[in-house]
């Protein structure tokens, strides 16, 4: 192999990685550009990973749905791609339907069933959205955790995810807010 093609194989190599990398970047933050702006209703958990850094472990209210939201003839798989349909009520935005095929139209949510059982009237379906987690500095996600604990004392501890949701339904977390906007 002379000099020629050995650089040239480098500087491919090189390319696709950079556009591999470019890609990923830009499918995180494409919601946060172009999403349309939602209000969810979350529950913090956790504060802290040694090996993720400083985040807030996130539970969301659209995240376990049971059969108020979910179709009688819907069936789904762990691991299946889902569709939250997503309403407007007092500021906040909630599940309204669930579907395994993207709308048409309206605000929804794309997400992986982490769980689903159907089993006579009784239904219920775990999801996961990709905005569990919401990394910020150690002193904040101590002040986050401090300030639910100090709620949650006194039977309130509403918190809210400010998110942007892109018209495929990706969604990209902003920040948290403790009162509605």
């Amino acid at each position: 192999m002379n000099k020629k093609t050995l650089i040239r194989s480098f500087v491919l190599v090189a390319v696709f990685q950079l556009v591999i990398l470019a890609g990923e970047y830009l499918s995180s933050v494409y919601p946060l550009w172009t999403g349309k702006p939602a209000v969810l209703e979350i529950v913090p958990l956790d504060p802290r990973s040694l090996f993720r850094g400083n985040y807030v472990h996130l539970d969301y209210d659209i995240a376990d749905l049971d059969e108020r939201v979910i179709d009688e003839m819907l069936q789904l798989k762990t691991g299946a791609v889902a569709y939250v349909h997503l309403t407007e009520r007092n500021g906040v935005f909630r599940a309204n339907n669930v579907t395994a095929e993207a709308p048409e139209e309206g605000i929804f949510i794309r997400g992986r069933v982490q769980h689903f059982y159907r089993e006579d009237q009784m239904v219920s379906l775990s999801m996961h959205y990709g905005i569990e987690a919401y990394f910020s500095p150690r002193e904040k996600a101590l002040a986050i955790e401090e300030k639910f604990r100090a709620g949650q004392q006194d039977d309130f501890a509403m918190a809210y995810a400010q998110v942007r949701i892109a018209s495929s339904g990706k969604a990209a977390l902003e920040g948290i807010l403790w009162e509605l906007p």
